[in-house]
């Protein structure tokens, strides 16, 4: 949900980009799986590098596609109207948090290294916060 030159001026700077996992905001696919969101991954890394990409999944158990039909139709007057579009019922392989295996499964399936996976899946977050915090 950013333009390329944003992603860059993120990563410039040191940042972290971390790819969304919620249905209808990487594809407007009628069927949408966690290859979706490793396809942003693989356009991001390629980008910016792989020190600068991270899962940022914002998934959690229960109903993602109510909650986020109903805060659009909520939020029409702030313009999100129409900015996303839920063409498929779910995310396949990633609807909620226990389904976090398939990350790593399907990075491995793309031909990435341990070392890359690890960063993707956790590493670079945890650089970040202890940049941050300490």
């Amino acid at each position: 949900m950013a333009s390329d030159e944003e992603l860059q001026a993120v990563a410039t700077k040191g940042g972290l980009i971390g790819i969304h996992s919620g249905v209808g905001i990487l594809s407007s696919a009628n069927r949408q799986s966690v290859e979706d969101i490793i396809n942003h991954i693989d356009y991001c890394v390629k980008l910016v590098g792989i020190d600068h990409v991270a899962i940022g999944s914002d998934n959690f158990f229960g109903d993602k596609l109510a909650l986020h039909t109903r805060t659009i139709k909520n939020r029409a007057e702030d313009g999100l109207q129409g900015y996303i579009s839920f063409t498929a019922p779910y995310m396949e392989g990633m609807e909620n948090p226990s389904e976090w295996p398939n990350y790593t499964r399907a990075l491995v399936k793309r031909g990435y290294s341990d070392q890359d996976i690890q960063k993707i899946i956790g590493g670079n977050t945890l650089k970040i916060i202890e940049k941050v915090v300490g």
